[in-house]
């Protein structure tokens, strides 16, 4: 499990914080990687240590959920449009 928060953290490229073990399913085989949640900012949607599956994509639509990466920093934000916030 990499980790991840609303406030910033530090993603690894390819050394996991934390291993866990989580049941074969066909959710679980379409990630690519886990990423456990540091933070509240996100909340109802997610919850501090909640893990989620990620999937990698090039790109995201507006109001899409991603992980974004800004001066080495982690964030679980929802895209804005480009009248409001880029992120929410």
């Amino acid at each position: 499990i990499f980790m991840i928060s609303g406030t910033g953290n530090w993603l690894s490229d390819d050394i996991p914080v934390e291993w866990m073990t989580i049941p074969k399913t066909s959710l679980t085989e379409q990630a690519d990687f886990m990423l456990k949640v540091r933070g509240d900012s996100m909340q109802p949607k997610f919850f501090d240590n909640d893990v989620l599956l990620i999937k990698k994509s090039p790109s995201i639509l507006e109001g899409e959920i991603g992980i974004f990466i800004l001066n080495g920093d982690s964030y679980v934000k929802q895209m804005g449009d480009r009248k409001s916030t880029f992120l929410r």
